[in-house]
């Protein structure tokens, strides 16, 4: 069943003031979308008190955003999955968790468990205030799914009232993307599978590696224009960012198999540049990374179908949009 709207509902989108990371930039993608749709969105960050919470980066999206949330059965309040504590505030709102990770979901549940400095009553306060899967009434509130990966595991979980609302790659990431010289060399992101990455580092001394770190938006788009193969051996708590932004510059992607990697809807690359365990086929990737830098133009035209896809994820945003919230006709 979709979410009901009279004409003065508002749809409150919460999001971590101040932070500029994949999951606050999804939210102010859905804040921007739903106001070019013609629906009454705000924001609403969180804590309350923060003083400039709007990032200079999203200023984009046009963010316009409310300090208070008023409780009442004809608005929508949407969270992310890692913040779900906020909902146990409100009594009469509708409630939606936007599943953006798994893998996030159930870390921010064992912060709360383990938070230095709390007693451990309050410790078991604050987190009996957050969402649970066995939760009784977890079916009374919507469920959005960015991914595959989070649509499947919340439906093998028996959750209902499910939706697709995924997010998009912003042109800013690759508009204007011509094509240099391309090297022969391995881009990769320090924060995430080191341990995995560190091992073929270690096993190929004869190839150039480039960990993507301290670097602004411009200065990682030129270093993938010119750059041939980009790995991500880490967690994939939903679809990732870098992977969309690697291919879009004209890449050769290689992953793992974990979290949303695993899915073909959500990473649309072949079998053959996934590894379920890296230390074991370390060769074997050595070897397909060589492949790329030698057949390069033949080999990046796998990678067509993926480029294809996520040109198309902003349109296919706004229809899910349009399916999930309706306006009821007067």
């Amino acid at each position: 069943m979709a979410v009901t709207l009279s004409s003065d509902s508002v749809i409150y989108i919460a999001c971590p003031a101040r932070e500029v990371t994949g999951g606050p930039e999804a939210m102010h993608q859905l804040f921007y979308k739903l106001t070019c749709l013609g629906y009454n969105a705000q924001l609403y960050y969180f804590p309350g008190n923060t003083k400039d919470p709007v990032p200079p980066r999203y200023q984009q999206y046009k963010p316009t955003f409310v300090t208070k949330i008023e409780d009442n059965a004809k608005h929508v309040l949407i969270v992310p999955e890692v913040s779900t504590f906020l909902l146990s505030t409100y009594k009469h709102i509708q409630k939606a968790i936007w599943w953006l990770s798994v893998d996030n979901y159930f870390a921010s549940l064992a912060l709360e468990r383990n938070r230095s400095g709390f007693s451990a009553l309050k410790r078991l306060i604050t987190l009996k205030r957050h969402f649970r899967l066995d939760d009784t009434q977890a079916n009374q509130h919507y469920h959005f799914a960015q991914s595959t990966y989070a649509y499947t595991f919340l439906e093998n979980r028996g959750i209902a009232n499910l939706y697709y609302l995924s997010d998009y790659l912003n042109a800013s990431y690759f508009e204007g993307y011509t094509r240099q010289k391309k090297h022969d060399q391995v881009l990769y992101n320090p924060k995430k599978g080191i341990e995995n990455t560190r091992v073929l580092i270690e096993a190929s001394p004869e190839i150039t590696w480039i960990p993507i770190e301290n670097m602004t938006v411009p200065e990682v788009k030129q270093l993938l224009a010119k750059s041939k193969v980009y790995v991500d051996f880490g967690a994939h708590p939903g679809k990732d960012r870098f992977p969309r932004e690697a291919v879009m510059n004209e890449c050769c992607v290689i992953t793992g198999r974990d979290g949303s990697a695993n899915f073909q809807e959500d990473v649309p690359i072949l079998d053959k540049y996934k590894f379920q365990h890296v230390a074991s086929s370390s060769t074997e990737i050595i070897n397909l990374i060589k492949q790329c830098f030698t057949h390069f133009e033949t080999l990046t035209q796998d990678f067509d179908l993926y480029r294809k896809r996520v040109l198309q994820e902003e349109k296919h945003f706004e229809h899910e949009i349009i399916s999930i919230f309706k306006k009821q006709e007067i």
